[in-house]
């Protein structure tokens, strides 16, 4: 079951579970049963969720003018 998968998936495993086999495991079968890809967000919901996720910048402590 494990060699059924892609290796992005391996790597996102890995990266999340660590050294935790039975966590990891449950993951690999739950990808194979439901399918599941590593993109799963459509483009839209996708550049929502990005948007979201980025850490605001403040720059009002810059006293900037022009000219």
């Amino acid at each position: 079951m494990i060699f059924s998968i892609p290796w992005g998936h391996h790597k996102l495993i890995i990266a999340k579970c660590g050294m935790k086999q039975n966590k990891a495991l449950f993951y690999v079968r739950q990808i194979v049963q439901n399918n599941w890809s590593r993109a799963t967000l459509p483009p839209e919901t996708s550049e929502l969720a990005q948007e979201i996720t980025k850490d605001p910048y403040s720059f009002d402590f810059l006293t900037l003018t022009t000219g």
